[in-house]
């Protein structure tokens, strides 16, 4: 199923909306605007493969939610802008189900109205994910969240992940531990938290840039080519 250059708007106030729900079926959605200000869904992936390309998705509580139930799909996410509304455990991207191979690159996603709970990526039981070349911004607990037991690698690569709102007990970046893991190249600035919080030390962390960070790593040792200084970021006294 291909879905291009629509305009999806929605307007119901349950939990269980979906703006679009791909149930058990492949779909492409390219070049769309899919919004609504309820604590809704806005793209529904389960146990088949998707591209989602050049889209905003705003508003909802979970931008883009999937998974695969244990089966062998992928799940693409491309040169979008993902917007979550001001909801509890507001996510931009969330794998909610078991399975599944995520490439989310390019994006921009900022959940910067989230409450206590929100994250901008939220990955469980995922087969494998590739997390490279965004701009994440402002969730309240984690900001990028991914690697299981059961996950083959997760690769977290050339992005710039910021402005997490003051709570100490929180991390950009979580990992679970098994699997290959590489954390390279990224930006990670302005929390009280955390930046980097694992649960062993065996990841390939290296070359990351931290900056007003109250505590750049936990779990594991700091990378040799990591760096604490200014990313000198045009007009950043504006989150």
């Amino acid at each position: 199923v291909i879905i291009e250059n629509f305009r999806i708007l929605g307007k119901e106030t349950t939990n269980s909306t979906v703006a679009i729900d791909a149930f058990d079926f492949s779909v492409h959605i390219r070049n769309c605007i899919i919004e609504d200000n309820s604590p809704s869904t806005g793209i529904s992936l389960w146990r088949k493969s998707a591209t989602i390309q050049n889209s905003i998705i705003k508003g909802h509580s979970n931008g883009i939610d999937g998974g695969c139930t244990n089966r062998d799909c992928t799940f693409i996410i491309n040169n979008c802008v993902i917007l979550p509304g001001k909801r509890s455990d507001a996510t931009g991207i969330r794998g909610s189900f078991s399975g599944g191979h995520y490439y989310i690159t390019n994006n921009l996603i900022i959940t910067k109205d989230s409450d206590v709970f929100g994250r901008s990526i939220s990955l469980v039981l995922e087969q494998s994910s590739h997390i490279k070349n965004n701009l994440i911004a402002g969730a309240m607990r984690i900001q990028v969240k991914t690697g299981s037991f059961t996950s083959q690698m997760v690769i977290i690569e050339n992005n710039t992940i910021v402005y997490q709102p003051p709570d100490g007990n929180y991390a950009q970046i979580l990992l679970y531990a098994g699997g290959n893991r590489k954390i390279s190249n990224n930006i990670i600035a302005y929390t009280l938290g955390k930046g980097i919080l694992s649960e062993n030390q065996d990841i390939d962390s290296d070359y990351n840039l931290f900056w007003q960070v109250a505590q750049p790593v936990s779990g594991l040792p700091m990378g040799e080519k990591d760096i604490i200084a200014d990313p000198m970021f045009v007009k950043d006294t504006l989150p």
